[in-house]
């Protein structure tokens, strides 16, 4: 198995894992912090759905531009609970970018992955490759899946794991 097919299949399982971190939660509970100055939910899902935008744009995948970046891109603050669009909208969204994505990596040779990651976004590993940054982005999807599942478990509901 190569690097398309393990990529793609880590891409996948995030992309069924939003699915279930959003499913159960109204809009009350998506919008709700644990803490001042923490993240609510559907903030976490719209940022793995912009990532996912800059990502898959990066490696060439057919997508749109991002219809949220002020509210959910890299540098955003945080803003009232009525800017945010609906979940349905980000949830739509992802599956969007996530189908584009997929489908790009499914679709690319080892020699694209060994080549140099783009500019100004870090790989994870010593030889800069595009490999490495795609298994960061990764990573960071990862980080914030953890995050939302924290908010459900807190929340009473199961984890994005169901548990």
């Amino acid at each position: 198995m190569g690097n398309a097919q393990h990529l793609a299949g880590i891409f996948r399982f995030g992309t069924a894992m939003m699915e279930r971190a959003l499913s159960g939660m109204d809009r009350k509970a998506l919008l709700t912090r644990l803490a001042p100055g923490t993240n609510p939910v559907l903030w976490l899902a719209g940022h793995a759905t912009a990532t996912r935008f800059r990502l898959a744009a990066s490696i060439g995948a057919p997508v749109p531009a991002f219809p949220w970046p002020e509210v959910f891109g890299k540098s955003s603050t945080m803003v009232q609970d009525s800017d945010y669009p609906e979940p349905a909208e980000v949830q739509a969204q992802w599956n969007l970018v996530s189908r584009a994505l997929v489908g790009r990596l499914e679709s690319m040779s080892d020699a694209e992955f060994a080549a140099p990651a783009p500019e100004g976004f870090p790989p994870i590993d010593a030889a800069g490759t595009l490999a490495g940054f795609l298994a960061l982005s990764a990573y960071h999807e990862g980080y914030h899946m953890g995050q939302i599942s924290l908010v459900r478990k807190a929340l009473g509901l199961p984890s994005v794991l169901g548990r």
